[in-house]
């Protein structure tokens, strides 16, 4: 993804200004377009709008920003864990830094693009879990500690920002996993304790704050993956074993606490990916993508079927990877698709991204990331964006965090700085087919972002924005253009 910067030039009537425009090239079928300076000196373009001087105050100094980079991490950090909060922040926690396992803890502000320190956890960990639980707090499991492997879990308060110790796992484990079951309960499964790989399974009872053993895995495992079914069911995948790689899948059912063993993957894998689509497949489905097999890394994917308990093959990756990330992303996407991004290729830590059609069952790139990364984290934000953050570089942990917008119908979006006078009530949207003469308006509301996804193919659109309160609009920002192509 490529962001413009488009400064204005003062306080110009709209004779006088010069307007600055941006022409991006495609990437991916997507552009963002930022926009600064709302002016308190111009209209939009509508003959109909009241633009008042006294808006003044919505002028702010312009935002220079050349790329989908977003403010660095305080800590460099792998193996964190990232979860987006119910107030649509992000926290991450732990990981390793360049030498330790870390306790610091960090939340992103995806209004303003920046990272605070939040209270650092009890414990110092790596490769852990992180669960938002119903009531909003989020549950860490195990992992790697300064001193060995962990049994200890915590819970984080949003509302006190304060981390408090809950009870104990009753088997200390790293690259396990941990599923929130429709009841409220967490299931953690398998992992590794010391040497041992482990058939355990657990479920922590967030009124008791206590956890309890319940059915074994059919197959010791650790580096797999497990996935919710719609029906409630937990889909356990692959991983490593005590002879090797697995094929084998097996199922947890939360009423009788057993698991059942399901058809194999094709391919042997670990530190793949599962991610449950939507239609129109049948209801339920899972890709599994890429990983490392008995031959090396993989580019294959594979489609489980929950009603024949079957995998079938589909579209290979264009790269093959292992330690990537993987996010459904949601409409106006067709059909729910899937985008992967980072991770350790062939040559080390990967850049590129693609994207997975359900529809077609194939594989297309995407934009790159602005950085390689693997073992980083990828949260979908409210706004259809990703979060990419941290992670492993050529030159050890990373700060770097960057916003991924993929290429989802997408055909142009709009950003644009917050105003600073508080009586500002929302912003307008204009666009049109000529420079400075807009035929439509949209009112977004107090949303500092806006996405066009039906415009005309072969025309360049020209957009600019203002600010309003109750008692008129104010000025335009400079103006962007963009070719649909």
């Amino acid at each position: 993804m490529l962001r413009a910067t488009i400064q204005a030039g003062g306080h110009q009537s709209p004779h006088q200004r010069k307007h600055e425009t941006a022409r991006l090239p495609m990437v991916a079928g997507l552009v963002s377009l930022i926009l600064t300076n709302l002016l308190a000196c111009s209209g939009g373009g509508s003959s109909s709008s009241s633009h008042d001087p006294a808006l003044a105050s919505t002028c702010s100094s312009p935002t220079v920003s050349g790329s989908p980079l977003t403010n660095t991490l305080n800590s460099a950090r792998a193996n964190h864990t990232a979860t987006l909060l119910s107030n649509g922040t992000v926290l991450v926690t732990g990981g390793s830094g360049n030498a330790t396992p870390l306790t610091s803890a960090e939340l992103y502000n995806p209004t303003t693009g920046q990272w605070a320190a939040t209270d650092n956890l009890t414990v110092a960990r790596a490769s852990h879990t992180a669960t938002l639980l119903p009531n909003g707090s989020v549950l860490v499991t195990g992992g790697s500690g300064s001193t060995g492997l962990l049994t200890s879990a915590e819970l984080y308060n949003p509302t006190t920002g304060q981390w408090t110790a809950t009870g104990n796992l009753t088997v200390a484990r790293t690259g396990h996993t941990a599923t929130l079951l429709p009841n409220g309960t967490v299931l953690v499964t398998g992992g590794s304790e010391s040497a041992a790989l482990l058939t355990s399974a657990e479920l922590y009872n967030p009124t008791t704050g206590q956890w309890t053993a319940t059915g074994d895995l059919t197959s010791a495992r650790t580096g797999h993956t497990a996935t919710l079914l719609s029906n409630g069911t937990v889909l356990v995948t692959g991983g490593s074993g005590s002879a090797g790689l697995l094929t084998s899948t097996e199922l947890y059912n939360p009423a009788t606490g057993q698991w059942t063993t399901t058809g194999d993957i094709t391919i042997a894998r670990t530190g793949h990916t599962a991610t449950p689509l939507l239609t129109p497949l049948p209801n339920g489905t899972v890709l599994v993508v890429g990983g490392h097999g008995s031959t090396g890394l993989l580019t294959s994917a594979e489609l489980y079927n929950p009603t024949t308990g079957q995998w079938t093959v589909t579209g290979d990756l264009t790269v093959a990877r292992t330690g990537h990330a993987a996010t459904l992303l949601p409409t106006p996407l067709p059909n729910g698709m899937v985008s992967v991004a980072g991770g350790h290729g062939s040559t080390g830590s990967l850049t590129s991204a693609e994207l997975y059609n359900p529809t077609t069952g194939q594989w297309t790139t995407t934009g790159d990331l602005t950085v390689a990364r693997t073992s980083h984290t990828a949260t979908l934000l409210p706004d259809g964006t990703v979060l990419a953050a941290g992670g492993r570089g050529s030159t050890g942990a990373l700060t770097s965090a960057e916003i991924m917008t993929p290429s989802n119908g997408i055909q142009v979006r709009l950003t644009w700085n917050s105003a600073t006078d508080p009586s500002v009530k929302g912003y307008k949207v204009y666009y049109g087919a000529a420079p400075n003469s807009y035929q439509q308006a949209t009112d977004v509301g107090l949303s500092t972002n806006y996405s066009f996804s039906t415009l005309k193919s072969g025309t360049t659109y020209y957009f600019s924005v203002t600010a309003y309160n109750s008692v008129a609009e104010g000025c335009s920002s400079s103006e962007v253009s963009k070719t649909i192509l």
